[in-house]
């Protein structure tokens, strides 16, 4: 009886000591990435900077939700012209569906904080990334550094 509830003081202990290890994987990113060289819309109240910003949170959102139906990968766009915007989202591989929907939802709310509308804006976290930019990068490589 007494090795029992040892047990079961040892598990909850364990359980309470690695519960913010998880969350932490969501709620704090590695990393992030706001290009400096082009336009900051989050400071704008022109028309132009009013389409571009709707559209970076048409990006944002679509990507959270095309992700959630499993795949934990989703591409997205919005715009016309020069006010599109082409967003990429994923998850690691081994992450769970909820853990990669609670990643993403907290990535969709900083990159936007983080990076204010920038022109070019990427975050990534434990287990996951995103990625959003005014120009189609579906396909190409990129090689520079950040």
């Amino acid at each position: 009886m007494a090795a029992l509830s040892q047990l079961v003081l040892v598990t909850a202990f364990l359980a309470a000591a690695l519960l913010p290890l998880g969350m932490a994987a969501t709620t704090y990113p590695i990393g992030s990435f706001c290009s400096e060289s082009g336009m900051n819309y989050g400071d704008l109240n022109s028309s132009e900077a009013v389409v571009r910003r709707r559209s970076v949170n048409f990006v944002v959102s679509d990507l959270v939700a095309k992700a959630r139906t499993g795949s934990g990968f989703a591409t997205s766009r919005a715009g016309r012209g020069y006010d599109a915007f082409y967003g990429l989202a994923q998850c690691r591989g081994d992450v769970s569906g909820g853990d990669c929907d609670a990643c993403l939802a907290q990535a969709a709310k900083q990159i936007v904080s983080n990076c204010n509308y920038t022109s070019d804006s990427r975050i990534w976290y434990e287990y996951c990334f995103m990625r959003y930019v005014d120009f189609n990068f579906f396909g190409e490589m990129d090689t520079r550094t950040v």
